[in-house]
């Protein structure tokens, strides 16, 4: 293993982009992906959110009228300036102008949305967040618009369409529910009884409320909207932009059932090669079961009412050819048959773009917490009872919170409990998720997970993420760029190419066992270091290979060899050092700041590294 000298200079311009400069990169390959931008000291999120609580007028003066306003779209495009800005969002109007300097995304992004509705990009980029909360100081009013009914010798009416709440005083809007539980139709094997009217079945995605009864006026037909049209219409009904309202996709999957003596397997099959247990996510609730099969940016549906009650305990398996999933539950009266397997529910046997799907959160309850640095904990949260979740390579999860009244959402990658733990489904990894923390005394999140106590619920949401760890497979290399706690998403990537080389945990898309590993881990101090006793034991491996970059020198780092780490920043010239030859052959992976990722992305495409093949940044 080379040793390398102790320290490399860097000088401010060999830090691309410069810091606090506001310039961005994006990787290719990953849209729709998450622009980020360096903000200005004071416009941090708990900074927007100690503003949006000081009382100060956040609507362009439309507060002062002590109510909420109907807007059209026509009064909505009139506001499309950076200085004049407002959005519309699932049916509520928001004037963004304050926030321009907040967002994480920049003004460039926020202005994409502006004298419009922004329902369908905000879905595509922050579907996880409650806007609701996080701009409840902003909000307007309501994008109405005019329709023109036509009755039997009557003229054209106008009617003003609106059908979505105004938050309550907290800016939180309870999700609409009213119509996912709804059967949509019966289960493959139940028939309707003799005599039943084909009125009373309702057709695939359709609802009792979209078939007029005889006699019935069209004016009493609720007038649909997708969140991304000109509005909603007149009547009750979920709020406009919710997932009820958005079209399926053509199937990918199908899927069937059978039963044993104190079993019910449900079967999915795919066309898809190399299903994974990790891509199927299930929910159990008293009887109804929601199966979701997440095949990269689609995903397919089971919803059912089940014939009856199942325990908690939930078995996935994958076939041999990687083409079927079985989902094996457990009937809770042993011996009972089932005529079918229930009732179908809304949605049920459909595919959706994932962007399309409301986000779903659980309640966890933390079981255990470690100290991994001076800083640094190390959170097991329990998955409630019923939930199957095994977060696959490179994904992340969302954590939301209440602070000030403020919804607030952070994203975490879960990670083992050590380097040494395989991470797999059938390891225990369905039922708990680790989550590493970095505790920050000014922070907006941490300061509230810093003081929970074990038994203590947090809303932690499925998995997301645009990872696809099959790349893997095409290269000899794998170098990882981490700063920090953007450490969190390497080590199960270390952990899968370990057991690989030690052909303890088998993955169909990690399939090299002659890949080699090279950590470049950029930290403050040595105390920084994360798991340091994990990776110093690593270094014993042929196929491992870490460097510690320290960016400040301590009286401690002082007294250790001087191969033991190098002092400096991420630059051209330490990046040039110490990367592999043989570039063509390398995958690299960042994680970091955003100055951090932003600048080691620059230098990259400097040396001519593929940002759509070679290059994964990952950034929440």
């Amino acid at each position: 293993m080379s040793r390398l000298p102790v320290s490399v200079p860097v000088t401010q311009s060999a830090q691309f982009p410069a810091i606090g400069s506001q310039q961005r990169s994006q990787i290719g390959g990953q849209t729709p992906a998450r622009n980020k931008v360096i903000l200005k000291p004071g416009r941090s999120l708990l900074d927007w959110v100690r503003l949006s609580k000081s009382g100060a007028d956040l609507t362009s003066g439309t507060a002062r009228s002590g109510r909420h306003l109907d807007i059209t779209p026509k009064e909505l495009s009139q506001h499309n300036e950076s200085h004049d800005a407002w959005t519309s969002i699932r049916g509520l109007v928001y004037n963004i102008t304050p926030y321009m300097e907040f967002h994480p995304g920049g003004e460039d992004e926020l202005m994409k949305a502006a004298g419009k509705d922004g329902t369908q990009l905000f879905n595509e980029i922050h579907r996880w967040v409650n806007v609701d909360s996080m701009l409840a100081s902003c909000l307007i009013g309501k994008l109405v618009t005019t329709i023109h009914i036509r009755s039997s010798g009557v003229n054209s009416l106008a009617v003003k369409a609106s059908n979505v709440e105004i938050p309550t005083s907290k800016g939180l809007l309870t999700p609409p529910v009213a119509e996912f539980d709804k059967p949509t139709r019966p289960s493959p094997r139940s028939v309707p009884g003799p005599g039943s009217s084909p009125r009373s079945v309702p057709g695939p995605g359709s609802s009792p409320r979209s078939v007029p009864g005889p006699g019935s006026s069209p004016r009493s037909v609720p007038v649909p909207w997708s969140g991304s049209g000109p509005g909603p219409g007149p009547g009750p009904g979920p709020a406009p932009g919710s997932s009820l309202f958005r079209k399926s996709q053509p199937k990918l999957a199908r899927h069937d059932w059978f039963q044993s003596h104190d079993t019910v397997t449900i079967v999915i099959y795919c066309k898809t090669k190399d299903l994974k247990q990790e891509d199927v996510l299930i929910q159990l609730t008293d009887r109804k079961t929601s199966i979701e099969l997440h095949l990269r940016d689609k995903v397919y549906l089971v919803n059912y009412e089940l014939q009856a009650s199942v325990t908690p305990s939930v078995e996935v398996k994958t076939s041999a050819d990687k083409h079927k999933l079985e989902i094996t539950l457990t009937k809770t009266l042993v011996g009972q048959h089932w005529s079918n397997l229930g009732i179908a529910l809304h949605r049920n046997d459909r595919t959706y773009r994932r962007q399309d799907l409301d986000v779903v959160f659980y309640s966890c309850i933390l079981s255990n917490s470690q100290t991994v640095t001076h800083d640094t904990h190390l959170y097991t949260f329990d998955l409630p009872p019923g939930v199957w979740m095994c977060v696959p390579l490179g994904h992340h999860v969302h954590v939301k919170a209440p602070v000030q009244e403020m919804e607030i959402v952070r994203s975490y990658t879960p990670v083992g409990l050590s380097l040494s733990d395989a991470c797999t489904c059938n390891h225990g990894n369905n039922k708990q998720i680790h989550l590493m923390i970095k505790y920050y005394q000014n922070g907006t999140l941490t300061p509230l997970l810093h003081s929970l106590h074990i038994g203590d619920k947090v809303d932690i949401s499925q998995y997301d993420g645009r990872f696809d760890d099959t790349k893997l497979s095409h290269y000899d290399e794998l170098v990882l760029l981490a700063a920090g706690t953007g450490f969190t998403p390497m080590t199960r990537l270390i952990s899968a190419i370990a057991g690989q080389h030690q052909n303890i945990t088998p993955r169909a898309s990690v399939t090299t066992s002659t890949m080699a590993v090279k950590l470049l881990f950029f930290n403050k101090t040595e105390t920084d270091i994360l798991w340091k006793d994990y990776l110093d034991s690593l270094k014993q491996e042929p196929w491992f290979d870490y460097v510690n970059i320290l960016s400040q020198v301590t009286e401690n780092s002082e007294t250790c060899q001087p191969t033991d780490h190098l002092t400096g920043h991420v630059s051209r010239d330490l990046l040039d050092l110490l990367l592999p030859s043989d570039k063509d052959n390398t995958f690299v992976c960042i994680c970091g700041p955003e100055v951090f990722t932003q600048q080691a992305i620059s230098i990259l495409e400097e040396l001519c590294y593929d940002t759509d093949q070679q290059i994964h940044a990952f950034r929440g």
